[in-house]
């Protein structure tokens, strides 16, 4: 098992278990996606995931809400920049557009992840 670095700050480390999920969620899926593998892949001990997160389902809506939280940031900067309708509307197409390139992982996610509440 990974060791988690002693050098690491406890936010880089959720971060890094947050990241990590999201490139296996979008590769493997969810259901396919275990807690070891996550802890492999960033590079930290699987205790560490329980240390900052209850059990992988809170992994998955952590990311969830980070990018929830991104897409309303966003929205909200939007609609505070452009006055009509049509330029809010063509604004958040682009927004979508670029987001859906640049990180492609958080839109895959975002859109085809089935999630429980």
């Amino acid at each position: 098992m990974a060791r988690t670095p002693a050098n690491v700050q406890p936010g880089q480390i959720s971060e890094r278990i947050i990241a990590a999920a999201l490139q296996l969620f979008t590769q493997r899926g969810y259901f396919s996606t275990s807690v070891p593998d996550m802890a492999r892949s960033a590079q930290v001990s699987v205790g560490s995931i329980y240390h900052h997160f209850k059990d992988k389902e809170d992994v998955a809506r952590a990311l969830y809400l980070g990018l929830t939280e991104r897409l309303q940031d966003a929205l909200a900067d939007i609609a505070q920049r452009h006055a009509t309708a049509q330029d809010r509307c063509h604004a958040v197409m682009t927004m979508l557009f670029d987001l859906t390139e640049s990180d492609r992982d958080a839109m895959d996610f975002m859109l085809y992840a089935k999630h429980r509440d």
